[in-house]
């Protein structure tokens, strides 16, 4: 699917969204949504804060679903640690 429209993206549910570190420092966020075309869409965003809150993290989900086709990125950097911000899973309605 190209870009969601609103009610699309606020239809998908949030599954994944994980701080990844690289040499003991931040590097970016990884995202996985359950698309409501039945789909699991999964990308990279180097641009989100490492403390951003959880509106904060569900606003830049629906933007990116609906202003980029930029899904099923490949993480290949790598990767230290990792840890899971389960405050955030769930309906990005």
């Amino acid at each position: 699917m190209a870009n969601f429209t609103l009610n699309q993206a606020t239809a998908s549910r949030l599954e994944l969204a994980e701080k990844n570190y690289v040499d003991g420092s931040f590097g970016y966020w990884t995202f996985r949504v359950s698309g409501s075309d039945g789909e699991s869409k999964f990308w990279v965003d180097h641009d989100l804060a490492e403390g951003a809150n959880t509106a904060t993290i569900k606003a830049a989900v629906l933007c990116h679903m609906t202003s980029s086709e930029d899904f099923h990125v490949e993480v290949t950097p790598p990767v230290v640690s990792g840890s899971f911000n389960t405050t955030v899973i769930g309906s990005l309605g």
